[in-house]
């Protein structure tokens, strides 16, 4: 079972681009910044950022979520 919602990471064409927008729209600043990332501490979540490139492409398919769980015994 799902504890809660961890992170969510997007692949981008221009991070800076990208987190201009985010800081406009939440009013926050980002809690980390470079060229190729950006991250911003959303409530107890993360909203991240990183630069596409041939590795990680940009796609039509939406970002990598991460989830906090509960521990499972599996014997």
């Amino acid at each position: 079972m799902f504890k809660e919602f961890v992170t969510a990471l997007y692949f981008v064409e221009n991070v800076q681009q990208t987190k201009n927008w985010y800081t406009k729209l939440l009013g926050i600043s980002p809690i980390e910044d470079s060229e190729s990332f950006a991250s911003f501490k959303v409530g107890s979540s993360f909203l991240n950022f990183h630069l596409a490139d041939k590795m990680s492409p940009v796609s039509t398919g939406g970002c990598v979520a991460y989830w906090a769980s509960l521990t499972y015994k599996t014997s």
